[in-house]
């Protein structure tokens, strides 16, 4: 079964990763489309750099964004086995950030999310290093510098940064306000650098005019996208099964554990906070609450003991994938 391949094979995870990425892009790589784009997006920070470069190129786009699913793929592969489980070679979070991003249509293409996610995932990485280090001054500033970089592709990333906040304080040993000190300096760096060169190349008001008008941008209803509301509603579900699953762990798990999903679940309540109170965040903010979610579930389905229950509802998740992606 695919499910116990995953978590037990490594051979067949190195080939199940790239299938599932073939089976969910397949079409949106034979027809490119344009991403969803809201007003000013297009010319914002690094990403309208990288938009003016591959121009109208569809296809180009589309492979970018795809190297960019795998490339996120590898560093959930690298945190889950560095930090989580250090014994393990499953491939299960690589796979399940593909479903869980694949089942968000619209988004096969080049968008500010899919460049901002790996500085993301590098600065959870730093974060996480920090861990039981007395003057994880270093970590906590590179932690900060990486997710400010990546919210110059992606503004409403800034929507995560408490997560990141609490985590500072949460990680190093003895914590107390430098860390989260460093953590803000690392990330308003990368704005003083954009915005100075912004400003000496004559540009200033084009950088401020974008932001407003992402900022006031309205995004539209998904509650007349059935298949989506259900698709929502199923990975909703199962990761209210994964949460509960991690209370009855807790006193069973290491402190580090105990931590770095603590982490987790501050990063999934401030980005689902980001999509349901700003209105100009859309549902490109779902990749970025497939980070967390995708930690939770790979500790879910490795801690079902019911194998043919984990089967079950790994097939729906990718049998819904694909009904998505064929519409």
């Amino acid at each position: 079964m695919l499910l116990a391949l995953l978590k037990k094979s490594r051979k067949a995870g190195y080939f199940l990763f790239p299938f599932f990425i073939g089976v969910a892009w397949l079409k949106h790589l034979l027809e490119p489309f344009a991403s969803r784009l809201i007003e000013g997006e297009a010319g914002f920070g690094l990403y309208g750099i990288i938009h003016d470069i591959t121009g109208e190129d569809l296809r180009l786009k589309t492979i970018i964004a795809l190297f960019l699913l795998i490339v996120n793929g590898i560093l959930l592969f690298r945190i889950y086995r560095e930090y989580l489980f250090p014994n393990t070679w499953s491939m299960l979070p690589a796979v399940l950030y593909v479903l869980l991003t694949s089942g968000n249509p619209g988004y096969q293409s080049l968008h500010p999310v899919w460049l901002a996610t790996p500085f993301l995932l590098a600065s959870i990485d730093r974060l996480f290093a920090a861990f039981d280090i007395r003057k994880p001054y270093g970590y906590m500033f590179n932690s900060g510098f990486f997710l400010g970089v990546g919210t110059l592709f992606y503004p409403f990333l800034l929507g995560v940064f408490p997560a990141f906040l609490a985590g500072s304080r949460m990680m190093g040993r003895d914590a107390r306000w430098r860390e989260p000190a460093l953590l803000f300096l690392g990330m308003v760096i990368p704005w003083i650098f954009m915005s100075s060169a912004y400003f000496l190349t004559d540009r200033f008001t084009e950088l401020t005019g974008s932001l407003v008008t992402m900022v006031s941008s309205a995004k539209g209803s998904i509650l007349s996208e059935i298949p989506l509301m259900v698709y929502f509603v199923f990975t909703g579900l199962l990761t209210l099964a994964g949460s509960f699953m991690i209370i009855r762990q807790q006193d069973n798990k290491k402190v580090s554990f105990r931590k770095f999903y603590t982490f987790f679940f501050f990063l999934f309540l401030f980005s689902t906070l980001s999509f349901i109170l700003v209105p100009a965040v859309n549902t490109a903010m779902i990749l970025v609450v497939a980070v967390p979610v995708t930690f939770l579930l790979s500790n879910y389905f490795d801690s079902l003991k019911q194998k043919y229950t984990g089967e079950v509802i790994f097939f729906l998740l990718i049998a819904m994938v694909v009904f998505i992606q064929m519409m």
